[in-house]
């Protein structure tokens, strides 16, 4: 090699140039593995290391981790992970017990801590972007090439909500293992060596039990082979591999049908679904080139449409142009990216267009094909030769795409920016999902106006929005007839959302609607017979008919069912009490109050029950409790001044039912006339 030259065919990269002061700090930087490995890792960390303070988010975060802290505490359940869906539930759609797995360790060393679960998904993210850049190497890009398509690969906006979100796990640990299962095949068909293919193996093991999507493995794999063997297939070589996947594969099918036993209908999993999800296809080819409109719950949009339609159109032409001319990569790449991107668009959830229409975070695994394509393109336009200025764009492009994460980043922050994102974009299942927020927080005005935005966005037909209106109709602005019709809306819309049922069941008991509240109630009974809520609210309406032996049955197997829900034992309590059972209806507010200490109407019932025992010491105790919580009860207020005159507080007494009249119960001045004004 002479010493002055730039450029080493026999290394495949640039060397440093001892006579060329402007170019050679540059060139040396290039070369020197470990800058490389280093710029890969601080970067993304610099980005991501933020998410480590983020909160859960309302969605699949609660379902999987809030809701199974006491599973994910525990590796004993590490057997169990394997016996679950992906939401730790007997059965379901999805088996991904590694995932699980992962959270269990995380809930063990972190002590279920947030923190641990976003530190664990940008520690996996940082495993993934250097064996990527291990990936490109092996490919034979030069190193120049492998830098800069991993860094993008790192800092790339379109993946954010894989690091960021905690629930994209799954696609993290799929693309983390199919990478090294993927690298270990590359090395042993090299160069054979046994610890190869056990590696090999058992990265290809954990992958396929990390997402289901893993099954497509071996078509990349032979697709390699195919390619880089000069169309040839060694089946000697590849005997060994089919027989470990055919294994693998097979363990796994069988270990999920005791997991997934239904298959779900064609209207969510088939050919319809295929076709109707088509279009994500080019909106992720865009998106991967001109990462703008993200979203943390994105829909179809014509502008992401048309970009992606015109990416289509150069990626296609730019693999043919570099297959015809023997560079098979471009078409690898593309092959790659199709095997992954396919498989979940055979999945579509009910109302999707109104809710999520496809995944950001699934883009995780296919982009590495379309960037393994921009490697072919990127060397032969932006790093041929040794002008520096040649690198200028593409560091442009690493710092532009480092700041749109670190910003896309916030919105996963918590529930509010991750709905309130996804909201400002139109979509009618975020606006009800912030509507269902600010109905938490008793802010009607922000919640009504959610809740009609995203009826008018879906033109009247996603149900959750009628239903949260309605919710928001019935429990705060007391408009039952609103709330009435809101609830039918949603039973039109959706015929088996039973949680309609209970809660029209529920407003026509307002409505003194008894016969059309028990025939809700019953249906919504029939749907879901093991809902503990079904035989609350039949309970409720049995009460309403003074059917209170019924309503005691129905209250007693919905404790059954559910031994946890504070307003069951209020509510039999109140059964109790007016069988005049009042030890007992004592015994159940005390247990509901034990589950909620705010349970208002629980210390004022017991109050209540006391008072009827001539327990009034007793009586007044619990009602001081009332009004801590709630200062304007007028009736707490009022049957306190009764238990003080029981016990000759007159002047207590007096005052409790003045302030019993300023909160508007006028009754109690006749109860002042003959008590106060006899006193003075």
């Amino acid at each position: 090699m002479k010493k002055n030259s730039t450029y080493s065919k026999a290394n495949n990269y640039f060397i440093s140039n001892e006579n060329n002061e402007t170019t050679g700090s540059i060139i040396y930087f290039q070369s020197d593995s470990i800058w490389h490995l280093a710029i890969l890792i601080f970067l993304p960390f610099f980005i991501y290391i933020k998410t480590t303070g983020f909160e859960l988010i309302d969605m699949d975060d609660v379902a999987i981790i809030r809701n199974h802290e006491d599973f994910l505490s525990s590796f004993k359940n590490i057997g169990l992970a394997f016996k679950t869906d992906a939401f730790i539930n007997a059965h379901g759609d999805f088996y991904r017990p590694l995932q699980t797995i992962s959270f269990i360790a995380d809930g063990v060393i972190g002590g279920m801590k947030v923190w641990i679960f976003h530190l664990s998904n940008l520690i996996y993210h940082l495993i993934t972007v250097l064996l990527f850049y291990f990936l490109l190497l092996l490919l034979d890009f030069r190193k120049i090439i492998s830098l800069y398509i991993a860094l993008l690969f790192a800092v790339h906006p379109l993946l954010t909500s894989t690091v960021s979100w905690i629930p994209s796990r799954g696609d993290e640990l799929l693309t983390l293992f199919g990478l090294a299962a993927f690298i270990g095949f590359i090395r042993y068909t090299k160069k054979p060596k046994i610890w190869q293919f056990v590696m090999h193996s058992i990265f290809f093991t954990l992958s396929i039990f990390s997402k289901e999507v893993a099954i497509f493995l071996p078509i990349i794999f032979l697709a390699y082979f195919y390619f880089a063997r000069k169309n040839q297939i060694n089946l000697k070589v590849l005997t060994p591999f089919f027989i470990i996947w055919c294994i693998v594969i097979g363990l796994f099918f069988y270990l999920r049908s005791n997991v997934v036993i239904e298959t779900p209908p064609d209207s969510i999993l088939g050919i319809n679904p295929f076709f109707k999800n088509l279009q994500t296809i080019p909106i992720l080819l865009g998106k991967t080139i001109l990462p703008i409109q993200l979203s943390t719950m994105p829909l179809f949009q014509q502008t992401a449409l048309s970009i992606g339609m015109i990416v289509s159109v150069f990626v296609i032409y730019f693999v043919v142009k570099k297959f015809f001319k023997q560079n098979w990569l471009p078409l690898f790449g593309l092959i790659w990216f199709i095997v992954f991107v396919c498989p979940p668009l055979f999945f579509k959830l009910h109302f999707s267009n109104f809710l999520v229409e496809y995944y950001e975070h699934r883009s995780y695994m296919p982009i590495i094909g379309l960037l393994i394509i921009l490697a072919c393109f990127s060397d032969t336009i932006f790093f041929k030769g040794t002008n520096k200025k040649r690198y200028y764009f593409p560091v442009l492009i690493i710092l532009i795409f480092t700041g749109l994460s670190s910003l896309h980043a916030d919105n996963f922050k918590n529930s509010n920016a991750f709905f309130s994102r996804a909201a400002d974009m139109n979509n009618p299942g975020a606006l009800t999902k912030r509507g269902e927020m600010y109905l938490n927080e008793r802010d009607a005005t922000n919640a009504a106006a959610d809740f009609d935005n995203a009826i008018t966005l879906s033109n009247g037909e996603y149900p959750l929005a009628f239903f949260g209106r309605g919710v928001l109709e019935l429990t705060v602005t007391k408009k039952y007839n609103e709330a009435e019709n809101d609830f039918s809306n949603t039973i039109i819309l959706d015929t088996n959302f039973y949680q309609a049922y209970l809660k029209r069941s529920e407003t026509r008991n307002f409505l003194k609607n008894n016969f059309g509240a028990r025939a809700d109630a019953m249906k919504a009974l029939a749907m879901s017979p093991n809902n503990f809520l079904s035989h609350y609210t039949l309970g409720k309406v049995n009460v309403n008919a003074f059917n209170f032996e019924e309503a005691l049955k129905n209250y007693d197997q919905s404790i059954l069912l559910n031994s946890n829900y504070a307003e069951t034992y209020n509510d039999r309590g109140y059964v109790k009490y007016r069988m005049a059972r009042f030890k007992d209806a004592i015994l159940d507010y005390t247990k509901g109050i034990a589950i909620n200490p705010g349970l208002v109407t629980g210390y004022y019932n017991k109050g209540m029950s006391h008072f009827e025992l001539k327990q009034y010491k007793e009586a007044i105790n619990e009602f001081d409790q009332t009004l801590s919580l709630v200062n304007n009860f007028y009736m707490a207020y009022f049957y306190r001044g009764l238990a003080k005159q029981k016990l000759d507080d007159s002047k207590g007494a007096c005052k409790d039912w003045q302030e019993s009249v300023n909160l508007g119960f006028t009754m109690a001045q006749d109860t002042m006339k003959k008590y106060c004004n006899a006193a003075k």
